[in-house]
């Protein structure tokens, strides 16, 4: 759909008679533009069927996931609240629950965290109890199972249980949430040969890639994680996350810069957008930093003036700007 056909739906939406149900071909366009990552105008969407539906269930779970991507954490737990409400046999709903209430709990008080820790591993023992193969919830629940206190049912031990139970469903998936165990255990050889193996009997699982990258970064393997990004780089729907990684790891290390100018240069002048791409901020901020590490102080000021522009809040490109003087 191009641009104009698209704001043109949205102005109808927004302008329609709030009477009747919601059409599907609504929601399937509030979808469409949350997929895009463009979640106020999704959120917008999804409004606007809820006010013809009161009691779409599928309306104010996406309203919920939109309203998480923009971090107004408390109208999420709302919305999805009434959605679970309204269909309280849905996995995937109590699932999207529990992100809420999680990302809720990071900004929390000290007096509401241990509230807000206990439903939010209510909420995924509650998805996999209504769909065991539920692999999405049972990967937030190792994330909590890793991170959370054991005041509140934090344990390295149910975490492995869950990767275990995981690698049964989706082998590929169970390789990377034991190595991401090893990696919370600091155990950072045995999780680096676990994503190896795992990389090598599943090639195109790119999530195994970018972890496996990471640990590289993190152990300033500079050559060995460019090596890995340059790989998955060939996956379309990872591509651009694959370039970033590259150039913010050429960044960091010093390692790769043509190379990484070229992919960064790339992005920029694509402009891609969606759920797994980067800001462009972002990218016009490494680029940034490669040019002026070759010496391109022209054009290293123009990409983070553009990077500033687009985010006035990015700190690090603003630094970067000041820096060059």
């Amino acid at each position: 759909m191009n641009n104009a056909l698209l704001i043109g739906w949205m102005a109808f939406l927004l302008i329609a008679p709030s009477a009747g149900a919601a059409d599907s071909s609504e929601l399937a366009l509030g979808e469409k533009v949350f997929e895009e990552g463009r979640f106020a105008d999704a959120a917008s969407i999804f409004k606007q069927a809820i006010r013809k539906d009161p009691n779409n269930a599928a309306a104010y779970c996406f309203l919920g996931r939109a309203q998480v991507e923009l971090s107004q954490f408390d109208e999420a737990v709302a919305s999805l609240e009434k959605a679970v409400q309204l269909d309280p046999s849905s996995s995937d709903i109590h699932h999207r629950l529990a992100e809420a209430y999680g990302g809720k709990l990071k900004k929390a008080g000290l007096l509401s965290q241990a509230g807000l820790a206990r439903k939010t591993r209510e909420e995924l023992e509650k998805a996999i109890e209504l769909d065991p193969k539920n692999v999405d919830a049972r990967e937030d629940l190792v994330e909590f199972y890793l991170e959370a206190p054991a005041l509140v049912g934090g344990s390295v031990e149910k975490a492995m249980q869950e990767a275990q139970a995981i690698g049964a469903i989706r082998p590929e998936e169970g390789y990377r949430q034991r190595a991401k165990i090893l990696e919370h255990q600091k155990k950072l050889g045995e999780a680096e040969a676990v994503y190896r193996e795992g990389v090598a009997k599943y090639p195109d699982y790119a999530r195994l890639h970018f972890n496996l990258g990471s640990l590289l970064v993190s152990q300033k393997k500079w050559d060995d994680a460019l090596a890995i990004y340059e790989a998955v780089g060939a996956k379309e729907e990872f591509r651009w996350a694959a370039y970033y990684q590259y150039g913010r790891t050429a960044a960091i290390s010093g390692r790769g810069m043509p190379r990484a100018r070229e992919l960064l240069t790339t992005f920029v002048d694509t402009k891609p957008s969606g759920r797994n791409v980067p800001p462009l901020a972002w990218a016009y901020y490494r680029l940034g930093q490669i040019e002026a590490a070759l010496g391109n102080q022209v054009a290293a000021r123009t990409a983070l003036e553009t990077s500033v522009k687009l985010d006035p809040k990015l700190e690090e490109a603003r630094k970067a700007l000041k820096a060059l003087g």
